[in-house]
């Protein structure tokens, strides 16, 4: 009788785990060797790999994780008869060859086709100079033993090269090469680096942001982010003025000829409208972009987030919305989901993030999701396959699938709630051109580090 009943249970199993059709919909992951960055930067490589950047205060390493368990069928757990945890893994090219007593931060990756451009900057022990780079590798050498890693130097003899990078995009030239974007912030300007030919023979150009007034420290325009969609380079930030206006700006640059097109840089008119970071991205497939910052209403003494959409071929306001908060928190990335029509918008919240889905086309208010893992300060943020979003916190990564269920099945992975959105009135835009470029030389220095293969430990998932 006993062996009757054991056949009947492995039969009912049976027939449960080849009938059930779970999907896995959120799931974060630890790297128990390396990750202390602050701002882990994480794209997206043919939906089912990530690549990253990693360091643990002493050796640093261009990662690749393995995601493809996330997006295959869960295996099913006997006797629960419930999806098992996805297992996740890392490939690993640690970079050994620093020169001593030097430090490196990739603030940036950017994928396309098969390569990973990243930037960032060098420095030294106690020193306050730093050097700027941009490099690249193909990442289909994490399969085989060895990744070809090259890396460039941004070097000047006028002073005019950037100390550092901090965002980049990258897209082929329609000549079989690439060419790359970058900007970064000095104390009294800010630049625009315009890398054609990135990856074959460089020729590097630098575009000065002009200050507002040069007297005054801290007076001048911020470049905070960049995006790219398939015909423009995108950028936005923050001028702080004499007298102080704050305002909003940003920029539309044929990808095809930034030089010639740098007339296309916008500011709002409007003062005290930023309080800080103006953050952006593009939409592909559409024909706006959006803008996202942090206003502060004097009158109700009200903190709020706006988003603003912007017509890509004239640079007109022509959408905005705003919600509430109960501090300055401040956005931090946002993307755009194509299949759902959707920005997700990264916002700190103390000393978590959260993680907000926008409908960038409502005219009307709405309700939208909010999304949080409490104690995880996520920062930079990737679209994968027009659904899913991809996020890191120094060694941990998170990927959400934004068609699930909520709240989830797992209800802490992740906590959900919702805000109310309202729609605000548009703002006026005018123009003001950054400089003339000038050229930079570089140094390019090669790595050929060794791969190695890692597990990840499994923090928390959900399904459905």
């Amino acid at each position: 009788m006993k062996n009757r009943y054991l056949f009947l249970a492995l039969l009912l199993g049976t027939f449960y785990t080849g009938s059930a059709q779970y999907r896995y919909t959120a799931a974060v992951w630890e790297d128990p060797n390396y990750g202390n960055l602050y701002k882990t930067p994480i794209r997206n490589w043919k939906q089912n790999y990530s690549v990253t950047f990693e360091s643990n205060g002493t050796s640093y390493c261009v990662c690749l994780i393995d995601n493809t368990t996330f997006f295959s069928s869960p295996p099913i757990v006997y006797p629960s008869l419930t999806p098992g945890p996805p297992a996740a893994s890392v490939y690993r090219a640690t970079i050994s060859s620093i020169p001593s007593g030097m430090s490196v931060h990739v603030s940036d990756i950017y994928v396309v086709d098969d390569y990973a451009f990243f930037c960032g900057y060098l420095w030294g022990s106690g020193s306050v100079t730093t050097t700027s780079f941009y490099g690249y590798l193909d990442l289909t050498d994490f399969f085989s033993s060895y990744v070809d890693i090259y890396c460039y130097l941004l070097q000047d003899d006028i002073g005019v090269a950037p100390s550092t990078l901090e965002r980049l995009v990258a897209y082929p030239n329609g000549a079989g090469g690439y060419s790359v974007v970058a900007f970064g912030n000095e104390m009294k300007s800010c630049k625009l680096i315009e890398i054609q030919n990135a990856t074959v023979a460089p020729v590097v150009y630098t575009y000065d942001f002009p200050i507002s007034n040069p007297y005054i420290d801290m007076c001048k325009m911020y470049i905070d982010d960049i995006s790219l969609d398939d015909s423009y380079v995108y950028l936005s930030g923050h001028d702080i003025s004499s007298p102080p206006t704050n305002q909003v700006w940003y920029g539309i640059y044929d990808k095809t000829n930034i030089a010639a097109s740098m007339g296309n840089t916008f500011f709002f008119p409007a003062s005290e409208e930023p309080n800080g970071s103006v953050i952006c991205t593009a939409m592909p497939g559409e024909s706006m972009f959006a803008l996202a910052y942090t206003y502060y209403d004097e009158i109700p003494e009200q903190w709020y987030t706006r988003i603003r959409m912007i017509d890509r071929t004239n640079g007109i306001n022509v959408l905005s919305q705003q919600f509430k908060k109960e501090e300055k928190y401040e956005p931090l990335r946002m993307i755009y989901l194509s299949d759902l029509s959707s920005i997700e918008l990264v916002q700190d919240n103390e000393r978590s993030s959260e993680f907000i889905m926008i409908n960038p086309f409502s005219s009307l208010a709405y309700n939208a999701s909010v999304l949080t893992h409490p104690g995880y300060y996520f920062y930079n943020i990737d679209n994968i396959a027009g659904h899913h979003f991809l996020s890191a916190y120094q060694n941990y990564f998170y990927i959400q699938d934004r068609t699930m269920s909520l709240p989830a099945s797992t209800s802490s992975c992740p906590y959900n709630q919702t805000l109310q959105v309202d729609i605000i009135p548009e703002l006026n835009s005018t123009t003001n051109p950054p400089s003339s470029p000038l050229m930079l030389d570089y140094n390019r220095i090669p790595f050929s580090p060794p791969v190695v293969r890692n597990s990840l430990n499994i923090e928390c998932f959900s399904y459905e």
